[in-house]
């Protein structure tokens, strides 16, 4: 009969494919958490200039909707902003008066906390809407949205027949 060196113990310690260990597991999530709180302030800028970008882009395609819809059906539209209560919408003429549209583009869009609104004319007097007429013109503006870390988006229209743009990509909102 043959002996093995190997003792019956440690063959089976040889065919341990096992997991891991509690303690290995625990130092794991400590490492993950440690790292997690270590990049969460600066996640949270992150996030915050991205409510700007996106309120920017929002309100770029509200003025090329309201561009084109006031061409298709004849009627002048108007992008109001109240600046007080950081609020943006789109208005319509009928009737000789400008009223609320009645579908979900025309409600009331309310910035972010720490995101602020402003329209001026392209003479840079300060004005409370633009409007967009049935034959494609719209009136020379510039909207500029500042965010809660200083971030600035202009979106303008330099004259009456080109439609708006984003004129800038602020630095921070590359990162």
């Amino acid at each position: 009969m043959m002996t093995s060196i190997i003792g019956q113990n440690d063959k089976y310690r040889l065919c341990r494919f096992g997991g891991f260990t509690l303690l290995e597991m625990i130092l794991v999530l400590i490492l993950i958490s440690t790292l997690l709180a270590m990049s969460a302030p600066s996640l949270r800028g992150f996030f915050a200039s991205r409510k700007a970008q996106d309120t920017a882009r929002q309100l770029l395609a509200l003025t090329r909707w309201a561009r084109s819809h006031a061409a298709a059906e004849g009627t002048v539209y108007r992008l109001n902003a109240d600046t007080t209560a950081n609020a943006y919408w789109l208005t319509a003429q009928q009737e000789g008066t400008f009223s609320e549209l009645g579908c979900d583009l025309g409600r009331r869009f309310y910035l972010a906390e720490g995101l602020n609104i402003s329209l001026t004319a392209q003479n840079g007097q300060s004005v409370s809407y633009t409007q967009f007429y049935p034959d494609g013109r719209n009136d020379p503006a510039v909207i500029k949205i500042t965010g809660k870390h200083g971030e600035i988006y202009i979106i303008t229209s330099p004259s009456v027949t080109e439609g708006f743009i984003i004129a800038n990509q602020p630095e921070q909102a590359k990162r």
